[in-house]
């Protein structure tokens, strides 16, 4: 929650205007605010921890995130509140199958859907958004878009991903990774909480 001073609140247009009180707030709810942002370099995996209660949905978002071999996808694991990372066969859903992982790309593994490694076709970019991550009572829901340059330069793929934790639970952390424990070499991704 955020508060805002403010004597006057007008129209962009120029018609209305609102005159508060010299003593008076304008209250501000909801929103984005940025956590952290981790820069990568030549790392095996990233991962933000401490998540709390305090935001419904966290938002990662991804620019530039690179492998370091062609053909190989990001993919992302969620931590027991406190304990482990959750990685058993059938920890997660996606569509009609149950992996180890949460596949951030079309493919669920490696191929000619992967990532280009060239740093000029620009890795991977887009927005995840993970809500109930902290509510015990629910499933945790992995959702979003990527986009990547596909290996030798097959073109742009665009794709929405939407997955969810088969355990109902609180998770406290989320891991990224690429698959064939394949090193990130750069890139950043950057964790936002959005507000209740």
């Amino acid at each position: 929650m955020s508060t805002l001073l403010v004597s006057t609140v007008k129209d962009p247009a120029g018609g209305s205007t609102i005159t508060v009180p010299t003593s008076g707030t304008f209250t501000l709810g909801g929103g984005w605010r940025l956590l952290t942002t981790t820069t990568i370099s030549s790392v095996s995996s990233v991962a933000f921890t401490g998540m709390t209660t305090s935001y419904d949905t966290y938002a990662f978002v991804f620019s530039g995130v690179l492998p370091t071999t062609d053909s190989k996808e990001l993919q992302a694991v969620l931590q027991t509140n406190g304990g482990s990372y959750r990685t058993g066969s059938s920890d997660y859903f996606h569509g009609t199958t149950s992996n180890a992982f949460m596949a951030l790309q079309a493919g669920n593994g490696t191929g000619s859907l992967g990532t280009s490694n060239a740093a000029g076709d620009g890795g991977m970019n887009g927005v995840m958004f993970l809500s109930n991550a902290m509510n015990a009572s629910k499933q945790s829901h992995l959702e979003g878009k990527i986009s990547w340059w596909r290996v030798n330069d097959a073109g742009t793929i665009n794709t929405d991903i939407a997955h969810q934790l088969r355990q109902t639970e609180a998770n406290d952390a989320i891991k990224f990774d690429f698959t064939g424990s394949d090193t990130m070499v750069s890139g950043t991704i950057s964790q936002y909480g959005i507000s209740k």
